[in-house]
């Protein structure tokens, strides 16, 4: 069978669907046949208490990307969970129309895809219900089957993995492609997807796409300064023209995906575009993503140096 270049050999449901996809929109395709995301739900009369179906799970590393309000045994929208140090992607968790609902995200990482069954075969013990796969027949809590069970949620990334290696690429869509995690977004692209593979071969890319992603959103941040995105807005629509983070001396940052960075020259700021920031500081310049990247401080005494290679990549913003 044809694998992804590169990358894991998606599952053959959803290599056929990519084979048929060519010349047509990828992303389209995939959210008709519903790949880029998958749910499990139980059908009850009541909602379960959302804070103790989770406590009884027994993981303590387990959190709410938003804290739960007092006095709703489960409230209104969608609850994303994640496990501190693993998920690459947070579960999504509702209650509507006398179902909960567990739904994965494209790139979720085994723990999540087995927490995803865990909450719902968990309540439907407790409510006499049935496990239901949105494209499989409902089973009993305690008779998973043979389809999810074994290393079901490593083989389920693995594929995921190979489906994002397509994507990037056709560059369908075009680039950068971005992700939500619990605590910050994650970009990929064609340098990046490059890295991967080279770092961890054909084999390999499953795993260093699982390492990168919660590399990125569990970075210790001791001694770095996470840079706040400055957004520009346009006068007469509200749209955002563009945005900005700022870079000063003697700090440590952790920059995010803008489009400008703004060289501190004192009084005033030098604007460059962010893609130059590699070939500004040099060695001290470390990608963390496709987009988001590591700066080692620069000592104030070396900073007149790092503004004047700035200024060769000077730009007017928005221009």
């Amino acid at each position: 069978m044809a694998s992804a270049e590169g990358g894991a050999t998606p599952a053959p449901h959803l290599w056929s669907v990519i084979s048929r996809s060519s010349g047509h929109d990828l992303t389209q395709v995939l959210c008709q046949h519903r790949l880029v995301s998958y749910t499990f739900s139980v059908a009850t009369g009541s909602p379960p208490v959302l804070r103790r179906l989770l406590d009884s799970l027994g993981h303590p590393d387990l959190r709410l990307e938003h804290e739960l309000p007092e006095g709703e045994a489960f409230p209104p929208g969608a609850w994303k969970v994640y496990r501190q140090g693993l998920s690459t992607r947070s579960l999504e968790l509702s209650y509507d129309k006398g179902k909960l609902e567990a739904r994965l995200l494209m790139c979720s990482s085994p723990d999540v895809s087995e927490l995803a069954l865990a909450v719902c075969e968990r309540w439907a013990t407790e409510s006499g219900a049935l496990v239901e796969p949105e494209d499989d027949d409902p089973y009993p809590p305690d008779a998973r089957p043979e389809r999810f069970s074994g290393d079901w949620a490593d083989r389920e990334f693995e594929h995921h993995a190979g489906l994002l290696a397509v994507m990037v690429d056709r560059q369908d869509p075009p680039g950068p492609l971005t992700m939500n995690g619990p605590r910050r977004q994650f970009h990929i692209d064609a340098r990046l997807l490059g890295e991967l593979r080279a770092a961890g071969g054909q084999a390999g890319l499953a795993y260093q796409l699982l390492e990168r992603m919660r590399r990125v959103q569990y970075l210790d941040e001791s001694g770095l300064y996470a840079a706040r995105i400055l957004s520009v807005q346009d006068k007469e629509s509200g749209a955002v023209k563009y945005t900005v983070s700022v870079w000063g001396p003697d700090q440590a940052y952790l920059f995010p995906r803008v489009t400008y960075l703004a060289v501190d020259e004192g009084e005033r700021s030098l604007y460059v575009p962010a893609a130059a920031a590699p070939a500004i500081a040099g060695s001290k310049h470390q990608w963390l993503d496709e987009q988001q990247c590591l700066i080692a401080a620069t000592e104030a005494a070396e900073w007149p140096a790092l503004v004047a290679r700035a200024r060769a990549h000077a730009v007017k913003p928005g221009s």
